[in-house]
């Protein structure tokens, strides 16, 4: 049971870390893409539904390098402090539902409200950390 609080909190702190350290690292690791001529492009030859989807899986790639570094550095830290204290591994699906509930909670009371893309992107973010945790947990057992 410990373990899987202990999982469920770090997918919290990430989130945490990731609001923390995101309008520090935008200016220097998100990939700024002009979408206006392909989503026009785009809404000429399809349907604009579709031209929607496009636009935003190309935000969700000029925000993947942020994420690669916030999540590389907070993992890093959490695995060589759960090392020091030799906590064995974390459980990732409650990595992934601790970060989604939050992310989930803070866009509910936010000016925003909840929207499909808001959780898709959550769940997006959420993946691309445990994807990160699972790298970084296994480099660092080989390293040891």
């Amino acid at each position: 049971m410990k373990k899987y609080s202990l999982s469920f909190a770090i997918g919290i702190l990430s989130f945490g870390w990731l609001s923390l350290v995101y309008e520090y690292l935008f200016d220097y690791l998100y990939i700024f893409i002009s979408f206006v001529e392909k989503v026009q492009y785009c809404k000429g030859i399809l349907n604009s539904d579709v031209c929607h989807g496009v636009a935003y899986a190309g935000l969700w790639i000029s925000e993947l390098p942020l994420l690669l570094v916030s999540f590389t550095l907070f993992f890093l830290a959490v695995t060589l402090l759960a090392k020091r204290f030799s906590i064995h591994s974390f459980e990732w699906q409650f990595v992934i539902f601790g970060y989604f509930l939050s992310f989930v909670l803070l866009i509910a009371y936010s000016e925003y409200g909840i929207t499909f893309y808001g959780l898709l992107c959550g769940l997006y973010q959420a993946l691309i950390a445990v994807l990160v945790m699972c790298v970084v947990s296994c480099l660092t057992r080989r390293s040891t």
